[in-house]
């Protein structure tokens, strides 16, 4: 038995039947930190024969597991799981409906031994959101199966395998709209020679109800292409290649029709596939984030297509090479609902073409404007900087500004005279806030 310490006040009101969303991870952090926190108390109760079997197991003098932290981890997994077990109890008996569930790192501790104990048909019939992994039991996936249909979004973490028990559960869902698929180095390997089959052919059966898809890979697109090809409802479609080398098999997607896209975020991908993109586009693209090489030879036709397909643009990354200024004013002009730009460049820096933008930014940019992001490709005097923030905060009406620059970004000061000036503009209230970044736009 471990005995620890609690409140003796019960509660005003059964506050625990208001709890709707379930986080695997926090409870075990909680209890294991509880438990290490408390370890010396009841691990010194020799009674509990459990306790001393798994001692025994260790093989490890007692003197040293009290000083070993992962030995401690160890040991304490039977309490994690007999604890977790019986927070599920309390939640599941006060009839709490969960909507979102986060089983990630559930494999820590066996989740599908748990439900075994604990009726969840009416805590997880309402079930809308679920963050997981494909490692997670799939027994545990077959079971929510029985009982969840519901579910809107579903958020894979980590991507190792494929999931027989997951597709199943993917399978049985009435209206699902949202999917995200993440990958890491780790699981590229298996994802490169045999991707999701299960899951990508269960995600093709609901291509008419899916509005938002989320996929992180690396090199190759570990999901069937059909899934693409297919989906006929998208809104937001993010696509995040971790390798700076284009799949070109999503070359497929050029000839598409994204009738009601509103979100478009792609990483290390073709910049011509992006303006094919945008052109078949119906004009609700509000968001387009890339992270790729804006080429001069194509740098001025993607801005030319953003300005002509994009009316109702709000956030848009872009880069801007010498002879791009002329098409940047004429986006700034037109666009008048843009509020937050990121600005790269392909060619060497240079002070001429600095100035340039800055001018272009203080007499074209939309009244809404409230962010901007520079890129490393650019070189800046501080004294030039510190006078735009000045001409923009004149600027009726003021609208105050955040600005964002790239730590790879050079300047004729050093950096912390960069900092100090931009400092005291944050602190008079001529800068909104200001902030380094690493060139990765995608975050």
């Amino acid at each position: 038995m471990v005995s620890l310490p609690t409140p003796h006040a019960n509660p005003l009101f059964n506050y625990i039947s208001y709890c709707k969303i379930l986080d695997y991870n926090k409870i075990l952090s909680c209890v294991r930190t509880k438990l290490l926190n408390n370890f010396h108390t009841f691990v010194c109760d020799w009674n509990d024969v459990n306790l001393k079997w798994n001692i025994h197991c260790f093989r490890i003098p007692f003197r040293s597991i009290e000083s070993d932290r992962a030995s401690q981890i160890e040991l304490i997994k039977p309490f994690e799981i007999i604890i977790s077990r019986e927070i599920h109890k309390l939640l599941f008996n006060n009839y709490s409906i969960i909507k979102t569930l986060d089983i990630n790192f559930a494999q820590e501790i066996n989740f599908f031994q748990i439900y075994l104990h604990v009726n969840i048909h009416d805590a997880f019939k309402k079930l809308t959101v679920l963050y997981c992994e494909t490692r997670n039991d799939s027994s545990l996936f077959y079971i929510l199966a029985s009982y969840c249909h519901l579910l809107r979004s579903i958020h894979i973490r980590k991507c190792q395998s494929d999931n027989p028990g997951l597709a199943n559960l993917i399978d049985v869902q009435h209206n699902l709209t949202s999917i995200e698929c993440m990958i890491d180095n780790n699981d590229a390997i298996f994802m490169n020679q045999q991707g999701l089959v299960k899951i990508g052919h269960a995600l093709i059966k609901k291509v008419n109800t899916i509005t938002h898809l989320k996929v992180s890979y690396q090199l190759r697109f570990f999901l069937p292409l059909k899934l693409l090809a297919d989906t006929k409802n998208l809104k937001v479609l993010e696509l995040t290649n971790r390798i700076n080398y284009p799949d070109r098999r999503l070359d497929i997607l050029s000839s598409k029709k994204f009738s009601q896209l509103e979100v478009l975020t792609m990483g290390k991908v073709n910049i011509q596939l992006v303006i094919q993109l945008i052109e078949n586009t119906e004009g609700k693209l509000s968001e387009v984030v890339l992270d790729t090489t804006y080429h001069e030879r194509y740098s001025g036709h993607y801005i030319q297509t953003v300005c002509r397909y994009c009316p109702n643009i709000k956030v848009l990354s872009l880069g801007i090479n010498t002879n791009d200024f002329d098409n940047f004013d004429n986006l700034l002009i037109n666009c008048q609902k843009l509020q937050k730009i990121i600005i790269d460049r392909y060619q060497k820096p240079n002070l001429e073409d600095t100035k340039k933008l800055y001018n272009i930014l203080l007499k074209s940019s939309p009244k809404i404007m409230c962010e901007i992001r520079i890129a490393s490709n650019w070189v800046f005097l501080a004294s030039d900087l510190d006078k735009f923030i000045v001409d923009w905060n004149a600027r009726i009406p003021p609208v105050p500004l955040t600005m964002y620059l790239s730590i790879f970004i050079k300047s004729d000061e050093t950096f912390n005279v960069s900092m100090k000036m931009l400092e005291q503009h944050e602190k008079d209230g001529t800068l909104k806030h200001y902030d380094f970044f690493c060139d990765n736009y995608i975050c």
